[in-house]
């Protein structure tokens, strides 16, 4: 049974994709069933394939999601697997009855204080804590947020929804990045190093697209345009998969991220990418998936890049990347092998 603490908007099924393909992949890898509980709405049950959902609502009081722990002991499932471990009174709640509890860390800082020793108390009974990379899971146990005994298992948080386009050739290097314009993101870094590309491929062009804006949009948008490029905001699935499609390059410079979603994204599409070396990217490359360069470093990173796309092979290696480790597929084969007690390798 997989738990998602996030109430879901009206279109909950469109908004939980992710989390409903990765149980689907379940249940193609094996699983007997698959519950999926979302906290949030009014109480339902859908049965979609072989995936059962059930909507939880939040309760008044300081125990919103009390409920949503009743309906997961009342499924008698075999196990729990509990997005989003910060989220410390519904996981210790679920932690006080006799259910076997995978959590996974989905975003948060490290709790200090009073919540670091919740933290840890509640780790201890997890038989699993799931990670994109091993290294996050040290700034828990240095900060003593997490115990040292909490098992660590790696898995990428999620896989690419977007459909597959067919490939649009065309001039370029054409240069994709896909990020808000948040400090996090590191935008002028991706602007300098897709500067720097232009230099040696003055042909070179600039896609940058965004779900959302981000506290430094005016800025970006206006950078965006001085760089003769072109700025998608807020767009659907259809029309992101389009910008992937009609790209050669991603440009990744976060500074720190959960997992990737663009990067993983960019795989899927056989991008040539260049990214931060960050742990959850170096996990997401594997031995040659990607070109990786030190936080912040727009030569590294233009480099990176350059050397890509003097590769023809690059694109492919990422595309099998994906296939091998990065699917829904791939991420339901690794779980279910995790939840079933094996000890897994590195990702």
């Amino acid at each position: 049974m997989l738990i998602v603490p996030a109430p879901p908007d009206p279109g909950w099924a469109k908004s939980q994709a992710p989390t409903l393909a990765q149980a689907r992949a379940l249940c193609d890898a094996g699983a007997e069933q698959v519950d999926l509980v979302i906290a949030g709405g009014r109480r339902e049950q859908h049965l979609l394939g072989p995936v059962r959902v059930h909507l939880e609502p939040l309760l008044p009081g300081p125990l919103p999601r009390l409920g949503l722990v009743a309906r997961a002991v009342q499924l008698r499932p075999h196990l729990v697997h509990f997005y989003h471990w910060l989220d410390l009174r519904t996981l210790g709640m679920l932690a006080a009855t006799p259910l076997v509890i995978h959590a996974e860390y989905n975003g948060g800082g490290v709790p200090l204080g009073p919540r670091s020793h919740l933290s840890r108390g509640v780790s201890r009974r997890l038989s699993a804590l799931w990670v994109t990379a091993r290294d996050q899971a040290e700034a828990f146990v240095r900060g003593g947020a997490l115990s040292r005994s909490t098992r660590i298992e790696t898995a990428p948080e999620t896989s690419s929804v977007l459909p597959v386009l067919p490939r649009r050739p065309g001039p370029g290097p054409r240069v994709l990045v896909v990020a808000r314009a948040a400090p996090d993101k590191r935008p002028e870094v991706a602007l300098r190093a897709f500067e720097r590309i232009r230099a040696v491929h003055p042909a070179a062009t600039l896609t940058w697209a965004a779900l959302s804006a981000g506290p430094r949009h005016s800025w970006l948008a206006e950078s965006v345009r001085a760089a003769g490029g072109e700025l998608w905001l807020g767009i659907g699935s259809e029309q992101m998969a389009e910008r992937y499609s009609s790209a050669d390059l991603l440009l990744h410079p976060s500074a720190r991220e959960v997992c990737g979603y663009a990067f993983i994204e960019g795989m899927q599409a056989g991008l040539r990418i260049a990214a931060s070396d960050i742990p959850p990217f170096r996990a997401l490359a594997g031995a040659d998936g990607a070109a990786l360069a030190p936080v912040g470093d727009d030569q590294a990173l233009a480099e990176g890049a350059l050397r890509l796309w003097a590769d023809p092979e690059a694109g492919l290696r990422a595309r099998r990347r994906y296939e091998y480790a990065l699917s829904f597929e791939a991420i339901g084969r690794r779980k279910l092998a995790g939840y079933r007690g094996e000890r897994l390798s590195d990702y």
